[in-house]
């Protein structure tokens, strides 16, 4: 039996523009979109003075799930996606084990769909032996090559390895890009450093840059080949992306490396320890004008929650990563308040994009036909980031306290409700991305 819903009288924001209208949803989908609709409708929404956008599309999270549950799972990580006005998502695949395998990815993907909240796929990992049957797996996002080292140990960085991997892949490839030999030296020669940026001279800038400028050298090579660099953090990056323009080639930035950098080390110390780490001020500009500009395509929020009695450890023992998957709109939309970014781009960066480049089906617009993943903000409200209110299992990020304009009211998957007034109020809804490159 059909459903149809009116919401009414809302701002809808495209790639392009946004307008003052009536979005029509019926079932799943989204019907129609018009001034004033007065067809046949079951019920109606009142969106005056309230904005929808498309869900966000977060190509790169760490779920924890299987094997790191204490630090997040699909169940959590999912109801902390909704409350960021995320409707789909790509699991990452150090998780333990890891999803390096076809049985793991089955595995992993079943957990998925009975704890999901939003949508879901799942990345394969690289290892030095496991290509040729994870080349052959089907619907996948893409294959996650570590080449430099991080959680889950995954380190792949032998070149003659990689150029096969290129030569013959059928899947997207997407990068953590950090050159191994030269953190590796760092770490031998900083091995009794005490500075509070120690992380940031460990994995020094150079070693993106050179990372990546290994990656594009591969791809100018196999220009058949796509390929993504994950959580870009450098200036000098943005100059090599302009540099080998190529087409083939795409990229992410997530909002810790637009927002934060070195000085925040003396107040939240390793609870802003991340891979690639912190930089300066005017990285934070340049990658914010590399998105405007295009060379980079997308954000991605790199979610990477671990317990706080992990981070309260010392620096050599406490791991990288924060959490950031329901935090990434709500930061964007106070730097739309504020007149740095527009909510076009916000659309573009963070739905549109996303489902393009990754060959995600009927997703990343507001228009007739695509599902019906979508969010309602309020660009005027005014809130404050609490640790204990997170839906997030670790219950801690560096922007607690944090003032902010602009707030999820709700969000739709698959057109329904899951996330209302600060509330999870449907149980995995979420279903398996398709993709088609």
């Amino acid at each position: 039996m059909k459903s149809t819903t009116v919401f009414r009288s809302a701002q809808i924001v495209s790639p392009q523009k946004k307008f003052i209208g009536d979005l029509v949803v019926e079932n799943n989908k989204f019907k129609e979109i018009s001034k004033i609709y007065t067809g046949h409708h079951d019920n109606e929404v009142d969106c005056t003075n309230l904005t929808i956008l498309p869900g966000l599309i977060d190509t790169h999270v760490h779920f924890r799930d299987p094997g790191l549950t204490e630090k997040e799972d699909f169940d959590t990580g999912s109801q902390a996606a909704a409350a960021g006005g995320v409707t789909s998502f790509f699991e990452m695949p150090n998780t333990n084990p890891p999803s390096t395998s076809s049985e793991a990815l089955k595995q992993k993907k079943e957990i998925a769909q009975a704890k999901s909240h939003v949508n879901y796929n799942l990345f394969a990992g690289l290892t030095d032996n496991n290509f040729e049957e994870i080349n052959q797996c089907q619907n996948i996002a893409g294959i996650k090559i570590f080449f430099g080292s991080s959680t889950g140990n995954m380190l792949v960085n032998n070149l003659k390895y990689l150029k096969k991997v290129f030569q013959k892949t059928n899947h997207l490839l997407a990068f953590h890009a950090e050159d191994e030999n030269i953190i590796q030296a760092n770490t031998t020669k900083l091995k009794n450093n005490t500075d509070l940026n120690l992380h940031s001279k460990i994995r020094s800038r150079e070693a993106e840059i050179e990372a990546i400028r290994s990656v594009l050298e591969l791809a100018k090579e196999n220009p058949q080949t796509r390929v993504h660099i994950c959580h870009v953090s450098t200036k000098e990056a943005v100059g090599l992306f302009a540099e080998y323009n190529l087409q083939n080639v795409t990229a992410e930035v997530s909002m810790h490396h637009l927002l934060l950098n070195e000085e925040a080390y003396e107040k939240h110390g390793n609870f802003v320890k991340i891979n690639p780490p912190l930089r300066t001020k005017k990285d934070n500009q340049a990658l914010l004008k590399a998105l405007k500009k295009g060379l980079i395509q997308t954000i991605a929020t790199d979610h990477a929650p671990h317990l706080k009695t992990e981070k309260e450890e010392k620096y050599w023992q406490a791991p990288s990563g924060v959490p950031m998957v329901e935090l990434t709109l709500p930061l964007l939309l106070d730097l739309a308040n504020q007149g740095k970014i527009n909510l076009s781009e916000i659309v573009k960066w963070t739905s549109f994009l996303p489902a393009k480049l990754f060959g995600i089906q009927n997703k990343g617009e507001i228009k007739a036909g695509q599902d019906a993943d979508f969010t309602i903000v309020d660009l005027q409200q005014k809130h404050t980031i609490n640790n204990d209110k997170l839906f997030t299992k670790c219950k801690w990020t560096p922007f607690d306290k944090k003032e902010l304009t602009g707030k999820v009211i709700a969000t739709y998957v698959n057109g329904k409700i899951v996330f209302v007034n600060e509330e999870i109020v449907n149980q995995s809804l979420g279903q398996e991305i398709k993709i088609q490159r």
